[in-house]
């Protein structure tokens, strides 16, 4: 089998982050990382009109990846996640029978968290995304991910989908992580300063 690819995108800002997360990685993936300019000053602010655009931008660059990618296995991970072990054989154990498994936004909640989703690159995957983007997501909560998770219900494309074990842990799943903790997503924090140019 090949190997999996992992993409994830940075810019100027998250420079320190990129670094861990790099470091951090234990598995033998291909990673493919994008540095992208900067697509306003606020583009760190959750909500803001440089977050919102970034996250549209993401979202068709990810479906051209599942394009170029048909019958691989890819990873999308956002930049705020550091690794503590190797997640290769449990994320291809749990998506044998998978077209795609997602973190859980509350473990063990099926409402997925879009910030590290593993894509089997099939033509329904490329309907997920081209759905995804057909979506006016923009003035949704939580924006794509609030998207995904409603075109997830929805399920018309007849997907396969899963969520990863809870050792793929993320902030906002609340408590403590697992003793045998894989990786973690610092979602739903707070920069622990704001400056002027900040939101």
């Amino acid at each position: 089998m090949e190997k999996i690819k992992l993409y994830s995108i940075y810019t100027d800002d998250n420079l320190a982050l990129k670094e861990r997360f790099v470091s951090s990685l234990k598995d033998d993936w291909e990673i493919e990382l994008k540095h992208w300019d900067a697509l306003g000053q606020d583009q760190c602010c959750f909500g803001r009109l440089g977050f919102i655009s970034l996250m549209r931008k993401r979202t068709e660059y990810y479906l051209d990846v599942i394009k170029g990618n048909q019958g691989r296995i890819v990873i999308f991970s956002d930049i705020d996640i550091q690794f503590f072990g190797k997640c290769n054989d449990v994320i291809l154990e749990t998506i044998k029978d998978k077209d795609l498994l997602f973190q859980s936004e509350h473990w063990p909640d099926l409402s997925i968290n879009g910030g590290f989703i593993v894509v089997r690159c099939n033509q329904k995957t490329i309907a997920l995304y081209q759905a995804l983007l057909d979506r006016k997501f923009e003035k949704l909560p939580f924006y794509e991910q609030t998207a995904m998770n409603d075109i997830l219900k929805e399920n018309t494309i007849g997907l396969f989908w899963g969520i990863l074990p809870k050792q793929f842990w993320a902030k906002s799943h609340g408590g403590v992580p697992p003793l045998d903790i894989l990786l973690h997503h610092a979602n739903a924090c707070k920069p622990k300063k704001k400056t002027a140019k900040q939101c």
